[in-house]
């Protein structure tokens, strides 16, 4: 995953897949790729993505509504 810029995750939950994107796993994505989890968040280890350094989640968050929330809604215009 490396090479990988967006990571979108649409799965649905099945006894084989719970907890399927382990620590390893998501420390194989570029920090500064986006992951996107819309899918049930049982397919995550939720303990391995809240242990993403916080700068990582600060640059996805602000990232994320600075491209999908306008200015005008903010209040920024």
């Amino acid at each position: 995953m490396t090479f990988v810029i967006i990571v979108f995750v649409m799965a649905g939950v099945t006894k084989d897949n719970q907890g399927f994107l382990s620590a390893e796993k998501l420390s194989l994505i570029k920090k500064d790729s986006f992951f996107i989890l819309m899918s049930r968040a049982a397919v995550v280890d939720f303990d391995a993505l809240c242990g993403l350094t916080p700068l990582r989640m600060q640059i996805a968050m602000r990232e994320t509504v600075k491209n999908l929330v306008s200015k005008k809604i903010l209040g920024l215009e």
